[in-house]
């Protein structure tokens, strides 16, 4: 039986592909954010934002649990080929019927929808958005299958390829003119050139005759909460911008989405180790393995880069919104910095909703995700009028905070464990590199360009690895892991033997 060093090593090799994948897509999402948000102006960039929004909005309702069922099928028979595909294709074909349906619903309700934002003849927008939708939520299913394989190779490269592919088609066709209409077109045609290498790819694994004893009270039983889960982290993430549009206008969602997309880039970029976690949490689950210690272990390290990049990106909200983006967004700076908390949230969520999927306690995942999303649909009503885009970001950052608390408390109490959160020195060293920080900006103005930027913020990271460090922390082992997991086993024997000679 594999030990808990090697079950380590297998998750730090698998994270560095996700996480290699997540970069370059989180990379090329905010060149292309920065680009489309220049080449059009505020009204039009709001447009396509609110777009955006409600795609992602519908997406994560019409999701129903069957996306992470699908990854857990995937995970659990990723060894067993015909089984896979025998038991898979009952949730791909309810699946893809869902998508279908709630498609036509977007295209049904085109107008209706420009007429609720405001958006002057803008039910083209939304008919595009509806074919967009329809191919991106397949991509989605893609990309769990993959993920549930062990593939995070295959998906890091066609994820990073659609990003290239959506920046280059959509900047062209707008530079040619076609305004948002051209932006939707150029994410349209890279999503369909990337599910078609995906449905190459999975041709193999993926059946939608596939035979089946499984009902389909058992699949949607499981999928249930998780159901709940991304219908309440949907209103969670996007009933904030939703609201801003109505009360507020279109303008201010797309300024907001830019503090959004950044907090959210910046997790998700961190959050890489729970698309690996869950995948050998169930794997290890189903052999009959409790992956608690793994979980804490790897909490560990998260939080020691979470924490830093928390600070960090609250300290230089208003130089990253300003360099990347220009002044005329500079009112993200505000929500950006309230907003910083997602980083941590979403990497110590994400992992415990992990541990908690292969478990098949999704209950505790979606009434927590539940209460979190009724906090933040009445704290936005009541706050938004008042303070608008704040009042947005700090309804968001109180909802999420309870939720995970909820969650905490009640899987300990329920499973009887304890999670361990080892937060203290990696809070003590962020708050001094924030204070360093400070004062450098007396010396170094980051705002004036994205050298000086990047000089204080690896100024940072080395001021807060070397206090870390004098605080205790294992730095230099934290390091060595990650080296013997990535290089290759022949490198590493290689230089054993250079050592030894």
């Amino acid at each position: 039986m594999p030990n808990s060093s090697s079950n380590i090593n297998r998750l730090i090799m698998s994270s560095f592909w996700a996480y290699f994948g997540i970069f370059i897509v989180l990379a090329l999402s905010l060149v292309s954010t920065v680009i489309l948000a220049r080449l059009l102006d505020k009204e039009n960039w709001g447009i396509l934002s609110t777009v955006i929004a409600v795609v992602s909005f519908l997406s994560s309702i019409s999701e129903v649990g069957l996306n992470y069922y699908i990854v857990y099928i995937s995970s659990k028979y990723d060894k067993r080929i015909k089984t896979l595909k025998n038991k898979i294709g009952l949730p791909l074909k309810w699946k893809f019927g869902i998508i279908l349906l709630t498609t036509l619903l977007i295209v049904f309700f085109a107008n209706s929808l420009a007429q609720f934002f405001s958006i002057d003849n803008g039910a083209r927008y939304f008919l595009a958005g509806a074919l967009y939708f329809f191919l991106y939520n397949i991509f989605i299913v893609f990309v769990g299958i993959l993920n549930g394989l062990k593939k995070f190779r295959e998906d890091s490269i066609i994820s990073s390829s659609n990003q290239i592919l959506r920046l280059v088609f959509s900047s062209i066709f707008v530079l040619l003119g076609f305004g948002v209409d051209g932006a939707l077109a150029g994410y349209i045609l890279a999503i369909s050139i990337s599910v078609l290498v995906q449905t190459y790819i999975l041709r193999s694994f993926i059946s939608l005759r596939g035979r089946t004893k499984d009902s389909v009270r058992e699949m949607f039983s499981f999928g249930f909460f998780y159901g709940i889960t991304s219908i309440a982290a949907t209103f969670t993430m996007w009933t904030d911008s939703v609201m801003l549009g109505f009360f507020v206008g279109t303008t201010s969602v797309g300024i907001y989405r830019i503090a959004v997309s950044l907090a959210s880039a910046t997790s998700s970029l961190l959050n890489g180790i729970s698309k690996v976690s869950f995948p050998y949490f169930t794997s290890y689950e189903t052999a009959g393995k409790d992956s608690l210690d793994n979980l804490n272990k790897v909490m560990k390290y998260i939080l020691f880069i979470a924490v830093p990049a928390v600070f960090g990106l609250a300290m230089l909200s208003d130089a990253i919104v300003n360099v990347f983006f220009g002044q005329q967004y500079i009112e993200a700076a505000i929500p950006l910095t309230i907003l910083s908390y997602f980083v941590l949230d979403g990497v110590v969520t994400g992992i415990i909703n992990s541990y908690l999927g292969a478990k098949k306690l999704t209950k505790l995942i979606g009434i927590s995700a539940l209460a979190a999303a009724i906090i933040n649909v009445v704290m936005n009503i009541l706050l938004i009028p008042l303070f608008g885009m704040v009042g947005a970001a700090v309804a968001s950052v109180v909802s999420r905070a309870f939720g995970l608390t909820l969650m905490v408390k009640k899987s300990e109490e329920i499973l009887n464990i304890k999670f361990t959160f080892p937060i203290a020195i990696p809070f003590v060293a962020s708050a001094i590199m924030a204070l360093i920080i400070w004062t450098a900006r007396f010396f170094i103005d980051p705002n004036s360009s994205i050298l000086h930027l990047f000089l204080l913020i690896f100024l940072g990271i080395g001021c807060y690895v070397l206090v870390a460090y004098r605080l205790g922390f294992d730095v230099i082992g934290f390091a060595n892991k990650i080296f013997k997991a990535v290089l290759p086993k022949k490198i590493l024997d290689l230089n054993s033997v250079n050592k030894i000679q």
